[in-house]
């Protein structure tokens, strides 16, 4: 699994697709912040199939503990 597919695979996983028909990403913009010295890459994500509307405490605290391990990866 490459670094695209695993990225693809972790935004499917976040935002709770289900039954997905198809998904994909692209990087739409990028800049550097000067104040903090970082560089910031904008990215659109697009996918077709059901989604799981309900937002629960549960789920925001499951979505928050994937971003972590995605920047936790990054480092």
């Amino acid at each position: 699994m490459n670094k695209e597919t695993r990225l693809l695979d972790c935004l499917d996983r976040m935002f709770g697709t289900r039954n997905k028909i198809k998904s994909q990403f692209r990087k739409v913009g990028q800049t550097f912040d000067e104040r903090t010295g970082e560089h910031v890459f904008y990215i659109e994500y697009r996918v077709r199939g059901e989604f799981d509307t309900k937002s629960t405490p549960h789920s925001r605290a499951k979505k928050l503990n994937l971003i972590r391990q995605i920047n936790a990866r990054a480092r």
